[in-house]
């Protein structure tokens, strides 16, 4: 092993050969790893227009899904405005048919107090009296 100036062992290797990418080179030579990292990085770099593509496929997916939201949403309020009207003209339609009754259960209140008006009239409180 050779001895530098950071000569501690890490699993059996010393410090600048791992900071040096493997290469057993000394401390005075690491600006070769600025060159190491830019080669490591040029792996990563062909998954760039993959990750582009995912990235404009997840958009197209989300702006899809959020379509299909706002069709639901309107189509759910459609639905629900058609009920409402249903239960409008139920209650027109029941408001209409007890305003009816109530009319015709006016009249015959009506017609009976008449009679027991009339009744009342003919109705003689001395009978033994002669008009």
């Amino acid at each position: 092993m050779q001895v530098t100036p950071f000569s501690s062992s890490i699993y059996g290797q010393n410090l600048s050969s791992v900071l040096s990418g493997g290469t057993n080179m000394p401390l005075g030579q690491l600006g070769n790893l600025s060159n190491t990292a830019t080669q490591a990085g040029t792996g990563v770099a062909k998954f760039s227009g993959f990750n582009n593509l995912m990235s404009g496929v997840g958009a197209g997916v989300s702006a899809v899904a959020s379509i299909g939201s706002l069709w639901s949403g309107i189509s759910a309020a459609d639905k629900q405005n058609r009920r409402a009207k249903e239960q409008l003209d139920f209650a027109k339609t029941q408001f209409n048919t007890e305003n009816e009754r109530f009319k015709k259960r006016e009249e015959e209140r009506l017609e009976a107090n008449k009679a027991v008006a009339e009744s009342a009239n003919a109705y003689d409180l001395n009978p033994m009296t002669r008009n």
